[in-house]
């Protein structure tokens, strides 16, 4: 009668085991989506070695070479791609730049077609977020100039793992980049740093430089050129004079405004004096200043000698308090433009609407994209030695919070907005 138990025992269970076994058993972790990985992009050299480029002239061209992009699983091939050297400070170091340019003109990564596209080392910038972060920035504030975009890359040169990478549009002319179509359209650099032997003098001293123009008939980029001069002396003039009415004849002065926020906020040292482009779309257009450009050493770099982090590793420093040395950050057109009362009231508006009002979204955009390149960043590191990833990230994060903190204090009248985003 014992025995006669275990059958039914044994049927029970048989019944009911699997369902008991599912209804007890620890519910399945929700699938989330695999992460995407950073675009990968191998060159392979075919008339230079890795050694030859990297330890020649920057300027020395190499045509016929190959570029593969392989980008969640799919493959992008292209054949006669030119490389070069790029960059100032950032040339002849351990990890490069380069330019490369396609024999037609490619969209990349959405970004709009061109031939020349950039790839930045970030070599200052060991979070490599902040060209990055200073796109996003003008992509809040600026109504046109926005700063060029671009995409993290993994690059390797015929095997050689380089690093992670940031592609983007070189400043020039371009439908995707700045698009004039004036025939005597122009885009200028001022920069007192790296392009003397090129200079054209303005009256206050700032070197200007023919960086592109529309047509390549000399005649009328000579004619372009003195036009653009001219205006730049009459709008110099027309800032240290506090002449507002004449400043917006000659100024588009929202790009002006815009800039300047960009590049305070950011604290930007080579804002104002290098890599700093305006443009004209002919000779009766208003200057405009853009495209906003070179941000590795912003958002409180710890790169530069004492005087220098002093000041732009403080959240609570001002452009124009950098003019109390001798080493001057700022030009003297935006020196005198910040000190006039209309232009003031435009930069806290837009403050106070844009930058100020968007403060979560700005930190949720860091945090997006320290998550995004975090592993390749890593990698980076492992590949050069240089400084680590994660304190890099959460020092540039918190700087930018106390940087926000400072400005409330100083853009706005009672330093507790409540305003929407727009």
């Amino acid at each position: 009668m014992k025995m006669a138990k275990w059958p039914v025992l044994i049927i029970f269970f048989l019944v009911f085991g699997n369902f008991l076994v599912r209804a007890f058993r620890p519910a399945a972790p929700v699938e989330q989506e695999p992460k995407k990985e950073i675009p990968q992009l191998f060159i392979s050299l075919e008339n230079v070695t890795l050694e030859q480029l990297n330890n020649g002239a920057k300027k020395i061209k190499y045509d016929g070479n190959e570029a593969t992009f392989l980008v969640e699983g799919e493959r992008f091939d292209f054949s006669n791609v030119q490389i070069k050297g790029r960059g100032n400070s950032t040339w002849g170091r351990n990890k490069n730049p380069y330019q490369i340019k396609f024999d037609s003109k490619v969209d990349l990564f959405g970004m709009g077609k061109a031939k020349n596209w950039i790839l930045l080392a970030n070599y200052y910038d060991a979070s490599f977020l902040r060209n990055d972060l200073a796109y996003f920035l003008s992509d809040l504030l600026f109504e046109k100039n926005k700063m060029i975009p671009g995409e993290f890359v993994e690059l390797y040169i015929d095997g050689d793992y380089r690093g992670l990478y940031y592609l983007t549009h070189k400043a020039e002319i371009n439908r995707s980049v700045v698009n004039l179509k004036d025939e005597m359209g122009i885009l200028v650099e001022l920069d007192d740093l790296w392009e003397k032997e090129n200079c054209v003098f303005a009256e206050n001293g700032a070197c200007l430089v023919l960086k592109d123009t529309v047509s390549d008939d000399e005649e009328k980029t000579t004619l372009a050129m003195e036009n653009f001069v001219e205006n730049f002396d009459k709008l110099t003039a027309a800032a240290e004079q506090g002449d507002w009415k004449k400043v917006l004849e000659l100024a588009e002065i929202d790009s002006f405004v815009e800039y300047y926020i960009l590049s305070e906020f950011s604290l930007n040292p080579d804002a104002f004096f290098s890599s700093h482009f305006y443009y004209k779309d002919g000779l009766g257009d208003k200057i405009h200043v853009g495209p906003a450009w070179d941000f590795d050493l912003a958002f409180g770099s710890i790169i530069g000698n004492e005087m220098q982090r002093e000041k732009l590793c403080n959240p609570s420093t001002k452009m124009t308090d950098q003019n109390q040395n001798e080493e001057d950050q700022m030009n003297s057109l935006f020196r005198d433009l910040v000190e006039l009362p209309e232009f003031q009231e435009k930069v806290k508006e837009k403050v106070e609407k844009v930058l100020i009002a968007n403060e979560e979204k700005i930190l949720e955009r860091i945090d997006s994209q320290i998550e995004k390149i975090k592993d390749a960043a890593v990698r980076n590191v492992g590949r050069w030695g240089e400084d680590s990833f994660e304190w890099a990230a959460a020092y540039l994060r918190q700087w930018v919070v106390e940087r926000m903190k400072f400005f409330k204090e100083e853009f706005s009248d009672s330093g507790q907005l409540e305003l929407k985003p727009n």
